[in-house]
């Protein structure tokens, strides 16, 4: 296999990415990647499975979690595209200054990896592109005391899009096949609340609950296993982390 030095232009070109993200992004909050997953593997995609399903689990500080259900597909050498859904849970999401409201529903997206074909020095790099989406249900009560207090309807509208790139060793560490992955990337997260009053008048207005763009950085590793392999990490999302594990199954 051929190697190039560090100083190839793919590799400037990936160093200058992580630079100016951190240069933009640095003091910027960005939230969790909704309703996916970390990598869970390396960057060289000519290693992928041709077909594959993940089940997984994440959590994102106390206010997110979500179980996702993945397809994995290749339909090129260098090219893996992928589809997720999943059940996604929100806690305490404010919905005012003085309101919260818990929130359940379903979501959806996908993304793809493309293996770069120079590599950096002993590394695979990939480029990773994601977009996903939710819509939950919640209800919440006025404020105690508050004349006519009636209970409301609400809906919760989140989408989340990212671009950036997953690094890993060529070789793996061990015999066994274990290994570690690292991303960087950049993140745009929107998310709105519907509140719809049943009672005296119906009235429906939107609240900003939580929208921003920045840089994510994460980490994990990952282990085959019988048919496939386990995998677990972390990615680093404004002042919270997003633990993320899951099991691929290869067909």
């Amino acid at each position: 296999m051929n190697r190039v030095s560090s100083s190839s232009p793919i590799a400037l070109l990936f160093f200058l990415f992580c630079f100016l993200l951190f240069c933009l992004n640095a003091f910027r909050p960005v939230h969790a990647e909704l309703s996916g997953m970390v990598p869970g593997r390396g960057a060289d995609v000519s290693r992928f499975a041709d077909n594959s399903v993940e089940v997984g689990v994440s959590r994102y500080s106390d206010q997110l979690q979500w179980s996702v259900l993945r397809y994995n597909f290749k339909p090129v050498k260098r090219l893996a595209i992928y589809v997720d859904i999943s059940y996604v849970e929100s806690f305490n999401l404010p919905l005012d200054s003085s309101q919260v409201a818990d929130f359940a529903g379903t979501g959806y997206g996908g993304g793809l990896i493309f293996s770069i074909p120079e590599k950096l020095n002993r590394f695979d790099v990939a480029f990773k592109g994601t977009f996903h989406q939710s819509k939950s249900g919640g209800q919440v009560n006025q404020l105690p005391g508050a004349s006519n207090a009636q209970q409301e309807h609400l809906e919760l509208d989140q989408s989340q899009w990212s671009a950036g790139f997953v690094l890993s060793p060529i070789d793996p560490l061990y015999e066994n096949g274990f290994s570690w992955f690292a991303n960087l990337s950049y993140v745009s997260a929107q998310a709105r609340t519907e509140r719809i009053g049943t009672s005296p008048f119906r009235y429906s207005t939107m609240v900003p609950y939580r929208g921003d763009s920045g840089m994510a950085t994460g980490i994990g590793v990952v282990q085959p296993y019988k048919r496939g392999s386990v995998f677990a990490g972390v990615d680093w999302l404004s002042d919270n982390a997003l633990l993320s594990a899951g099991y691929r199954h290869v067909f």
